[in-house]
This record gives C-alpha cells, structure tokens and sequence, in this order.
C-alpha cells in the first residue's frame, strides 16, 4: 500500500474513528494497489494467518500462500486482521466460503512455515 493510502486511511481515521469504519476503507484501497500481476508474484511467497469459525471452527489458525485473484487476496487480508466488530460491525469476514478472523484469535503466535 502506498504511503498516500496510508496518509488517507490515518486522516479518515483520526476524523471519523476506527470502530467499525477500517474495513471498507481498507478494501478500496487494497483493491487500488493489488494488480493480478502483483498477486502472482505474491502467490505462494507470502503468508496470511487466518482462523475459521465456520463451517468447524478451528483452534489453530491457518496459513494461506497461494491466492486465485485480488480478490482472493484482500478476503485473505481483511479475514487475518478482523477483530470481531472492531474492524467492521460483523462477528467474521465472509471469505472462500467459511467465517474467518484473525489469524491470532485461537493462537497468540500463528504457527511459523
């Protein structure tokens, strides 16, 4: 992300808050940065710790590599930073079909590849 999404994303924060607000700022400008081209280079060489809660919550978070698109990419990223109703008013990010959260939230430190 560049820093002028950061400058905007901390200039909206500091002027409306962050409770419930960081999710659909994030995804926009996520969505502004990550070219296809950018996540097949990222595919399989970056790592995102997430846990599932549904279907079968599970205690150890899972580490994902590999993503089909942008799309893909930011559900991994919003799920591995979701704080159920901090970072938007949801229990859980909707993401290949399952509730998921933080990688943190069923284990401090996300198991290391």
């Amino acid at each position: 992300v560049s820093m002028e999404s950061f400058r905007r994303l901390a200039n909206l924060c500091r002027k409306h808050g962050t409770v419930q607000r960081i999710e659909p700022i994030l995804r926009e400008e996520l969505a502004a940065v990550l070219t296809e081209d950018r996540v097949k280079a990222m595919s399989g060489r970056g790592t995102v710790a997430v846990t599932r809660l549904r279907p079968r919550p599970f205690k150890a978070p899972e580490l994902v590599n590999t993503f089909a698109n942008a799309d893909d990419l930011i559900g991994a990223l919003l799920s591995s930073c979701h704080i159920p109703f901090y970072l938007s008013p949801k229990a859980s990010q909707d993401w290949r079909g399952g509730s998921y959260v933080d990688g943190g939230f069923g284990a401090i430190m996300p198991p290391i590849l």
